[in-house]
């Protein structure tokens, strides 16, 4: 009786090995590798003609799981069996886990409207991220296209109607389309201002020996998260320079926006220009830039309302209370004007905006040089017609900037206006 018992046990064992087996083969073999979407109403077929027997049918919009792409048929996961649709029914094909490589011909990424950008030279647009890929179109040099993501090697992109793939390196003077979706590439928020309780040293990143500059008692700089040592980076210049753990500083945390009550900071940034130029265009810069400040100083954009920069601080004229300081011109010979250091300020509210939902309305470079005291592409030059900074205040609330300048820095700051 026991050895019954016994033999039917190990008959029983290997009957749920064969079992086993037979669901580990069938797993392997029905395993998913893509999803996509029908375009059309679709039949769902026993095999891969349009005389087999019909399984049943899917609508347009609806998402299948794929086994096997072919060029006129795909093998479909159908009620836990393998079964087939036209494969001219299906798109938007995905890889449904990593590894999985997606055939040029059906590569798909959604696209949605994220910036704009120009190129800085003729780039081809291949169809998926890749060098080896088809060229689908020629993006030309300053032409500017639709950017819907940006990755370190390649940029989704639209020009048109085409969506395709160029390398990212190539685009720049990006702009947000809605500034809720993100900053623009490049741009960084910075979650504290720095007010220096004493003279602050700023130490180079490349040389931690080399002062850079010492801000004086009072100044206001952006940086961000303090490391182990309490150190803190900022911008500086072109460069990024370093605040030493241990630095007499009082930090004022910047709250986002949808964080932030009245009165909360929700942006900082700062620059920084050659305190100890005594020229006469030197003081001339300096006095020019401390209009901008005093003009724009608790200035509040409504909730929805739109602000102009040249509104307020335009013309820039001896009648108008300005001095001749040194301006960036790189289409004639005249290197001095009224009013030259203004774009200075315009300049650090621009970069202090970029980290905020305001919707930038109006912006031009200096030039494709941009300006030393920000990095290149972030500079917002203001002047005569319509050179000019426009922001619109897409927030649900106002907002107020204080401005502030010291021997050396400017500084910008946005708050939620008090209630």
């Amino acid at each position: 009786m026991i050895r019954q018992l016994a033999a039917l046990f190990v008959a029983f064992l290997l009957t749920f090995s064969g079992l086993c087996t037979v669901q580990a083969e069938s797993t392997e073999i029905l395993q998913v590798l893509y999803t996509g979407e029908l375009n059309h109403n679709t039949n769902v077929r026993e095999s891969p003609t349009t005389s087999s027997k019909r399984l049943g049918s899917l609508q347009e919009g609806d998402t299948v799981e794929i086994l096997e792409i072919g060029d006129d048929w795909f093998t479909i996961l159908w009620e836990g069996e393998a079964a087939y649709v036209t494969a001219g029914n299906v798109d938007k094909v995905q890889a449904a886990r990593p590894g999985v490589v997606v055939p040029d011909k059906y590569y798909y990424e959604e696209f949605f409207d994220v910036y704009t950008a120009q190129v800085k030279s003729d780039l081809s647009m291949r169809k998926t991220p890749s060098s080896d890929s088809q060229m689908i179109a020629t993006v030309y040099e300053d032409e500017e296209v639709i950017v819907g993501s940006v990755g370190e090697t390649w940029a989704h992109v639209k020009k048109g109607d085409v969506t395709g793939y160029v390398l990212s390196e190539y685009l720049y003077r990006y702009r947000a389309i809605d500034p809720y979706m993100g900053m623009i590439p490049g741009a960084v928020w910075y979650p504290y201002a720095a007010t220096a309780l004493g003279d602050v040293a700023i130490y180079s990143t490349e040389d931690p020996t080399q002062v850079l500059t010492t801000i004086p008692e009072g100044s206001i700089v952006c940086v961000r998260e303090p490391d182990e040592t309490g150190a803190m980076l900022l911008p500086y210049m072109r460069t990024t320079g370093r605040i030493e753990g241990g630095a007499r500083v009082a930090l004022e945390p910047v709250l986002t926006w949808d964080e932030a009550q009245p009165g909360d900071l929700i942006g900082v940034f700062a620059t920084f220009f050659d305190a100890a130029d005594n020229s006469a265009l030197g003081e001339g810069r300096k006095y020019n830039m401390l209009q901008g400040v005093e003009r724009l100083q608790d200035v509040v954009i409504p909730e929805g309302e739109t602000f102009s920069f040249n509104e307020y601080c335009a013309p820039y004229s001896a009648g108008n209370g300005y001095m001749e300081g040194p301006i960036i011109n790189y289409v004639s010979d005249q290197k001095t004007g009224y009013g030259g250091g203004i774009c200075q300020v315009s300049t650090t509210l621009y970069n202090v905006i970029l980290q905020i939902p305001i919707k930038v309305v109006k912006e031009q470079p200096h030039s494709s040089y941009g300006i030393e005291y920000a990095p290149v592409d972030f500079d917002a030059a203001v002047g005569a017609g319509n050179i000019d900074l426009r922001l619109q205040n897409v927030l649900p609330y106002d907002v107020r900037m204080a401005l502030h300048m010291t021997d050396g820095v400017i500084t910008v700051m946005i708050y939620r206006a008090d209630a």
